[in-house]
């Protein structure tokens, strides 16, 4: 058994006290929980926001199950670094993993000659330029590409979230030089998809359940009524869900008749959502049939992208139907699973850009999960899937009327999305699964070595200098000066 530091992302989907679950716990959990399984020695250390728990968070925190603690330290905190090292230090581990771009970054500038594994769930250079794009600045690029490069010329071993993003980084590995003698046949980067944990009761503890924390301009006429009866659903101790009278089929019943069709968005609106199309087929659908309702949670997000939900939020609420949309804003996490159950049809709709072609989507893993059917614009690896295995509906990019048109058809069949939903929870618990997806990993730290050419630091531009230098040194020799000359005028020539 290998002794193995994690730095990771918390919270993790079973911690108490949770206010905002990212997507980047969700990954930590995916690697830690098959590691854990093999009993592995394993030390792990999440860095997480404070706005991601309801109230200041102890530093330690306890796996139950496996009888391991855990260590937290504050994504803004002076001592992060500090840390991380001394933690290391203390532990000593055979290898080091770092799930998702910023703890992969801080775990390949530890001061160790351990063997590292680097994560990078999502393209950041696709985010930066998707980031770039709405914000109308570059600025953004150096910070991002300063990331990557230093986990690139650091790490010994990669995982990314889709097949595009692994050839992706080859690209970038090769403009590093990290493509070379020792390393021509080596195998960098490995493809794990998202997974979801579908052994996990989730949620936390379900006394930490306060208060709905929607700002949004919908969120008075509905707040105090949605927060009972959302609360009046709470799981059973065995997980499952019971909904009380009158919810006939879940907490969203109380804003929305019975024989509505609730169309939900969970999430935060990044910079790639594709809201004019979003907004445009829901509008001609609510045309055609205005039982139709959207209902959407979370919203905008901090420090990455404030605009896009803003403007969407503007543009719905104005529209001549706004008791249609009904916006939620980030509300406890706890909750989220009741809404996936009293939904009807979960969406993904995205922009037709490098993140959404190189990235993954979380949100239909989870949706997949709860058995909410799905409907998700092709683009994203995921989405294929879905496509590929009858999981679900999708539609085409940028095409309002064919997104419309699956959701009025979805209205129509609910037996046949039900249908769908099964055959992709089947799907997604066999081939998303922790243990499915991260075989590489498993397999790798049983025994960690290094890259081939750990240590070795190789800039393309001296090597071509170099190379060069030693041709014209030989011509010389070779020909003397009036040949080399010769050489040099003929070779020109052809150019």
């Amino acid at each position: 058994m290998s002794r193995i530091l994690i730095i990771g992302n918390t919270p993790l989907p079973f911690e108490d006290n949770i206010a905002i679950q990212p997507a980047a716990g969700f990954r930590t959990w995916q690697f830690l929980k098959p590691l854990l399984e093999a009993e592995h020695e394993v030390k792990v250390v999440g860095i997480y926001d404070k706005e991601h728990y309801g109230k200041i968070q102890n530093s330690k925190f306890k796996i139950q199950n496996y009888g391991i603690k855990g260590e937290k330290v504050e994504k803004k905190s002076s001592r992060l670094k500090k840390e991380l090292q001394q933690i290391h230090d203390q532990f000593q581990p055979d290898c080091v993993i770092g799930v998702n771009t910023l703890p992969s970054f801080y775990a390949c500038q530890l001061k160790t000659d351990r063997p590292i594994w680097a994560d990078l769930n999502g393209w950041i250079m696709a985010e930066a330029a998707s980031q770039a794009e709405v914000a109308q600045t570059n600025s953004y690029l150096p910070h991002y590409w300063h990331l990557e490069k230093t986990i690139l010329k650091r790490a010994d071993q990669f995982s990314v979230v889709s097949e595009h993003q692994k050839w992706s980084l080859y690209g970038e590995l090769a403009s590093l030089g990290k493509l070379n003698q020792k390393t021509a046949a080596f195998e960098f980067v490995h493809h794990i998809q998202n997974a979801q944990d579908y052994t996990l009761k989730t949620g936390g503890n379900k006394k930490n359940v306060t208060s709905i924390r929607g700002t949004s301009s919908s969120a008075p006429l509905i707040k105090g009524r949605l927060e009972k009866e959302l609360l009046s659903s709470l799981p059973r101790e065995d997980g499952r869900i019971e909904f009380s009278s009158p919810l006939a089929k879940g907490g969203l019943r109380g804003i929305c008749a019975p024989d509505d069709f609730v169309v939900l968005f969970c999430g935060g609106y990044n910079t790639w959502v594709d809201t004019n199309t979003l907004l445009q087929g829901l509008t001609l659908c609510i045309k055609k049939n205005p039982k139709v309702k959207f209902v959407s949670t979370g919203g905008t997000i901090p420090g990455l992208d404030e605009n896009t939900f803003k403007k969407f939020n503007l543009q719905a609420t104005s529209y001549k139907l706004p008791t249609s949309f009904i916006f939620l804003g980030w509300i406890d996490y706890q909750l989220i699973p009741q809404l996936y159950r009293a939904a009807d049809l979960g969406i993904n709709i995205d922009k037709p850009n490098i993140e959404t072609w190189t990235g993954a989507r979380n949100r239909l893993n989870e949706m997949m999960k709860y058995g909410l059917p799905v409907l998700t614009s092709l683009g994203s690896e995921i989405s294929y899937d879905i496509f590929n295995h009858q999981l679900g509906l999708t539609f085409s990019q940028k095409n309002p009327r064919d997104f419309a048109d699956k959701i009025l058809w979805a209205a129509e069949h609910p037996t046949e999305l039900k249908q769908f939903a099964h055959k992709a929870l089947l799907y997604a618990k066999k081939y998303y699964s922790p243990e499915y997806t991260t075989k590489a990993l498993q397999n790798w730290v049983k025994n960690p070595t290094h890259a081939p050419d750990f240590g070795q630091k190789i800039s393309l531009e001296k090597i071509g200098w170099q190379s060069g230098l030693k041709l014209a040194l030989k011509s010389l020799k070779q020909r003397g000066l009036k040949g080399t000359w010769q050489k040099i005028k003929k070779n020109w020539r052809r150019i």
